[in-house]
């Protein structure tokens, strides 16, 4: 069907402002409510790492927080995000993390939607924007990497303009990158779609100077901070582990898990080549490196996204949709909600990644005792005071450990053996599909101490159970 036949089907909006802020707003109102934000671990050691650095005032360069690695080299690439996170939480507990994650989310789609509005009528741009919503659901997470959405979606909204416009990039932008290098190592990727717009530009013989001196310019700018040098090492680092197949966020993308996302990026693609005259070869192999980047990590997937619409969405109209926006009615609903995030009550409550009942349940003396620990368990562990033996932060951890307390959790006992007399944990709390929870219900030196459905806890005997249990009751 002819594309631009497709859009005659909708009549013009005279109040595509309204449209878009009740879009964004209904979205946004569903984060917020639905529960889905604060599903992973995570949260919670980034949450301790922002208290951390806002009561030393320093960022940490060695663990503070695991038994297993404290005391050794880590940095918190992602402090300012942490930071703002702890200040968020400080202001309004976690009604100020699901705000500050709202408002990313929230102004990452209000970039796309007007861009999508752009060059479509406003009932499929709203359709594509739904769409794009349900993409990046799984992926809207209160961690650091939300929060930089907007600034990869306002980049290269920059960006392309620019080229679009044959002109170099507008120096102030070059703010945006100091600001995304301290709150996300994906700013390595804002640095790479600038490379490939820049030998675009050279290409074209348009501004090529102007661009070099830009880029120059961003790459320098992505070193002011604490880390300097140390956020972009940390991006390869981490994309070179042997462990991420083994990590959810990580895994490869496959037909069962991302058949939307798949459908997506085949829909992409058709659309590229159909329209392949109006796009430039640069932008097909920028778009081809995000495809396999998306393919290899599920965690790419939110990139591909975000850049592939803003790429592709000048192909599925000959000309831009002229029309007038009056903004400041249509901010109002904004507002509202976020008085409303901030006035009803929220309590965080048990999940797969918050066994909060059950650390609720132990006695307080086992905080301070070595405990093994589920990989989700860390972050809240963190959170509440408890020292873990593993977390969320693979790349401190490193593939060995990481393997081999996966090969523990799955029920080799040799392994948890040799774990136990180098560690000497005396407690486990544990996920309930975990095959080393049948193992220590069979062993005779390990007890079921408590069991619900999102965590299931074990003591060794040799403990005085019922002083324990005198003092948790």
């Amino acid at each position: 069907m002819n594309l631009e036949r497709l859009g005659s089907l909708g009549h013009e909006d005279k109040r595509p402002d309204l449209v878009l802020a009740a879009l964004v707003v209904g979205v946004c109102a569903y984060l917020a409510f639905a529960g889905n934000l604060l599903r992973d671990g995570d949260t919670g050691w980034h949450l301790a790492a922002g208290r951390y650095i806002f009561a030393t005032r320093s960022v940490p360069v060695v663990d503070p927080f695991s038994y297993t690695f404290g005391g050794q080299p880590w940095h918190a690439h992602e402090w300012l995000s942490e930071l703002i996170f702890a200040v968020a939480y400080r202001l309004a507990a976690w009604r100020g993390i699901i705000l500050v994650s709202v408002g990313a989310a929230g102004a990452t789609l209000l970039i796309l939607a007007r861009q999508t509005f752009r060059w479509l009528p406003a009932r499929w741009a709203v359709c594509l924007c739904l769409v794009v919503c349900l993409l990046l659901r799984p992926l809207a997470l209160a961690r650091p990497h939300m929060l930089v959405w907007p600034l990869l979606a306002g980049w290269l909204v920059i960006l392309l303009r620019a080229r679009d416009e044959r002109r170099a990039p507008p120096a102030p932008a070059l703010l945006i990158m100091p600001l995304w290098a301290n709150l996300h190592a994906s700013y390595v990727l804002g640095l790479g779609i600038l490379a490939a717009l820049t030998v675009e530009a050279l290409l074209a013989r348009e501004q090529a100077r102007a661009w070099l001196i830009f880029a120059v310019g961003a790459a320098v700018a992505a070193c002011l901070g604490p880390l300097l040098l140390g956020g972009m090492a940390y991006a390869f680092q981490v994309s070179g582990m042997r462990v991420l197949p083994l990590i959810d966020e990580w895994r490869p993308a496959n037909l069962h898990d991302d058949r939307l996302f798949v459908t997506f990026l085949l829909c992409c693609w058709v659309l590229a080549v159909l329209r392949f005259r109006r796009i430039h070869p640069v932008r097909l192999l920028l778009l081809g490196g995000l495809s396999a980047m998306a393919l290899l990590h599920a965690r790419h997937q939110m990139m591909f996204v975000i850049t592939a619409l803003l790429l592709l969405a000048p192909l599925l109209r000959e000309r831009e949709i002229t029309r007038e926006w009056r903004w400041p009615a249509s901010l109002i609903p904004f507002g509202l909600l976020a008085l409303l995030i901030l006035m009803l009550p929220f309590c965080l409550r048990d999940g797969t990644a918050y066994p909060m009942t059950a650390l609720g349940r132990l006695p307080h003396e086992l905080r301070t005792r070595p405990v093994l620990n589920g990989y989700s368990f860390g972050g809240p562990m963190i959170m509440m005071g408890y020292r873990p033996y593993i977390d969320g932060r693979a790349d401190m951890y490193g593939d060995a450990f990481t393997i081999e307390y996966i090969a523990m959790l799955r029920g080799d006992m040799a392994r948890f053996r040799r774990a136990e007399q180098r560690w000497g944990f005396i407690w486990t709390i544990l996920p309930p599909d975990a095959g080393l929870i049948a193992r220590l219900d069979r062993s005779p030196a390990w007890r079921r101490y408590y069991a619900d459905h999102w965590a299931v806890v074990h003591i060794r005997r040799s403990l005085r159970l019922d002083r324990l249990r005198a003092e948790q009751d």
